[in-house]
């Protein structure tokens, strides 16, 4: 091995052992969640996990009143419990009366449909997560207070993705959708066929470096992770399948926190069939992050993160109009 090799590979390894160590040290606070429910589910013979925070006063909640909010967690080591503790979906879910529920992929990830990860060596490709979810919202809609017709789904990065594959094969299974820092995969555009309209909401930054903001293959320190679309394609397609007038409103929102280096413009197309709007929610110069949480940063590996909005309330915002 020559020198650069060396380097190169010592300084990989350097910034991996960075990465997972943050990982690992925001994962550890998660003992401090301690409102959640913990179940366990068999599917297809594999024994699937997810964590209930149900609001207050659920027991005495009317017959079929209660909306359900599932978040899908991203593939960095992540886990359903995590991302409750990190993103303030709780105190929503609690002032609003929803069930938030956070399922776990195995291994930390979903398949959703790249068949391509960038943690290599661990092949989740024969992984039915969208038949695990058929399962879990049967199981969940059978609760008396859940109202199965307000089923919302969102999910940040390889969680997003997921999401957006549920879109478009269980479409009819959700009211709306949101993801985060994440395009459809290109394997699946071809099949992704939702029927009926599905309101769907797009948060991506223009600078990401793991989810490209033009498309193409996914990377993360020299591994590639499989093709996804391109947001402008991504936002098209929903736009074209919710029939939707092509001109959107268009907002530039106040930069309050300009330290973060980037700024947020929306558009909203909301003349569309059924009033199954799709809005993007475009983070200029925005990196790898969900806007507004507590996370790392690691501005080196993962771009900018922008403080101007929080992601959750703005994302449920969107869902209430379906309510």
């Amino acid at each position: 091995m020559n020198r650069n090799s060396h380097t190169y590979l010592s300084r990989r390894f350097g910034l991996l052992f960075i990465f997972f160590s943050v990982i690992f040290f925001y994962s550890a606070k998660v003992e401090s969640v301690d409102d959640l429910t913990h179940y366990q589910l068999k599917v297809d013979g594999i024994d699937r996990t997810y964590h209930v925070h149900y609001p207050p006063n659920f027991a005495q909640r009317v017959q079929a009143s209660i909306p359900l909010f599932l978040f899908l967690h991203g593939g960095g080591k992540s886990s359903g419990e995590d991302i409750a503790w990190r993103i303030g979906l709780n105190e929503i879910a609690d002032k609003n009366g929803v069930i938030a529920v956070y399922p776990d992929g195995v291994g930390s990830q979903w398949n959703d449909g790249r068949n391509s990860h960038l943690r290599k060596g661990e092949d989740i490709s024969r992984i039915d997560d969208v038949h695990f979810f058929s399962v879990l919202l049967d199981h969940l809609q059978k609760m008396p207070q859940v109202n199965a017709r307000k089923t919302f789904v969102a999910g940040a990065s390889n969680g997003g993705m997921m999401t957006l594959r549920l879109g478009c094969e269980l479409s009819g299974r959700f009211t709306a959708i949101a993801a985060i820092i994440a395009n459809i995969p290109k394997n699946i555009l071809g099949s992704c066929h939702p029927r009926p309209e599905l309101p769907v909401l797009i948060m991506n930054g223009t600078k990401d470096p793991l989810v490209p903001w033009k498309g193409g293959e996914m990377k993360f320190l020299g591994s590639e992770g499989g093709k996804v679309t391109s947001t402008a394609e991504n936002v098209a397609f929903w736009v074209a399948n919710n029939h939707c007038a092509l001109t959107p409103e268009h907002r530039k929102l106040q930069d309050k926190v300009s330290r973060d280096r980037s700024t947020v413009e929306v558009f909203n197309y909301d003349r569309c069939d059924g009033h199954s709007r799709v809005v993007l929610y475009q983070v200029n110069n925005g990196g790898h992050h969900i806007p507004g949480i507590e996370s790392p940063e690691l501005r080196f590996l993962f771009g900018n993160k922008n403080m101007d909005i929080q992601a959750i309330p703005e994302i449920w915002a969107f869902f209430k109009r379906y309510l």
